[in-house]
């Protein structure tokens, strides 16, 4: 009804055409910049003694978590599954490819072993309709 009442304002008059355009332009825009909404294994797995290794979310826990959230908050739109804190930690030191990149420590981490990073954990996230993402610091402190 809505739809009909504006689009037969905009035909009635053609200088308004632009105006209504642009407005819901900027509706469609403010609509899809919805706050990103996700889950993130720090709020659950820190370890606040400082022990990075014993900080972060272990493989073997992720399935069920991500399965869960899958099935119970992706529904309202909760759609990012976050690993942080101390994935790329051996427990005293950054673990880091060739090139001085952090990789997933494999001892938390198995199937990230022989330089497969996270694919394997990403695409089992991505399956389940998620998004998957790895936190970071951008320095050490």
């Amino acid at each position: 009804m809505v739809r009909a009442i504006a689009q037969a304002f905009v035909a009635t008059q053609p200088s308004m055409r632009f105006a209504v355009a642009a407005a819901a332009a900027v509706a469609a825009v403010a609509a899809s910049r919805a706050p990103i909404r996700g889950w993130n294994s720090w709020d659950t797995y820190v370890n606040w003694n400082g022990d990075q290794s014993s900080g972060n979310i272990p493989e073997s826990d992720i399935p069920a978590a991500a399965q869960w959230m899958a099935s119970n908050l992706l529904p309202y739109g909760w759609d990012t599954f976050v690993v942080d804190e101390g994935w790329y930690y051996d427990g005293a030191n950054e673990v880091v490819d060739a090139n001085g990149r952090p990789t997933p420590n494999p001892a938390v981490y198995p199937s990230a072993g022989d330089g497969r990073g996270f694919k394997t954990l990403s695409d089992q996230i991505h399956a389940l309709g998620l998004k998957f993402g790895a936190c970071a610091d951008a320095a050490n402190w």
